[in-house]
């Protein structure tokens, strides 16, 4: 199971939205149709399977074929030896065939469409509302004028708050507006 923290390159306490990033990042390195390595298949099944686990260990779905998509397991595995004995050879197979796959085919599926999607909506709604954390509070003190000190206080904080939303999410945010890669 390490080699999925490693492959994936995160920690033991990653979130699910940082467990979508770090695998959108690795499949685009990783793909066999990118990665010139000569153990280049095996590495993305491996990306895959991983991917497949930390889905299943932080929400309890499984990949289910006929809605092709992830679906609430009936009973959620409780150890990675459990997922690895029920899960673990399913994943291994759709991998394989992704693996296979145009990188531009692979890009348009429902497992890397599905690792996108949270992340768009996550990221538009945090820079939205630290936009508005800034935008506000210095617009109610342009216009109601300063009545007491809290209400600096408070126009501060908002501020801040807001400029580090603003700050943690423009990369991401900027990079789907318009379609930039900041990697390249």
């Amino acid at each position: 199971m390490q080699a999925y923290y490693t492959i994936l390159n995160i920690d033991q306490y990653a979130s699910l939205d940082e467990v979508k990033k770090a695998y959108r990042r690795q499949a685009k390195k990783l793909h066999p149709d990118i990665n010139p390595a000569s153990n280049a298949n095996a590495q993305f099944i491996l990306l895959n399977e991983a991917y497949e686990y930390f889905i299943n260990r932080k929400t309890g779905r499984v990949y289910n074929q006929r809605a092709k998509g992830y679906t609430k397991s009936r009973k959620p595995y409780r150890s990675y030896e459990e997922w690895a004995e029920k899960e673990r050879p399913k994943a291994r197979r759709r991998a394989s065939k992704h693996a296979n796959m145009k990188w531009k085919s692979f890009e348009n599926s429902v497992l890397y469409q599905s690792a996108k999607a949270g992340a768009y909506v996550i990221s538009y709604t945090l820079f939205i509302l630290g936009t508005l954390m800034v935008l506000i509070p210095i617009g109610a003190l342009i216009f109601r004028g300063i009545e007491n000190i809290y209400q600096v206080i408070s126009t501060f904080t908002a501020v801040g708050i807001g400029s580090g939303l603003i700050i943690t999410f423009w990369k991401d945010t900027f990079q789907r507006f318009f379609r930039f890669d900041w990697d390249k």
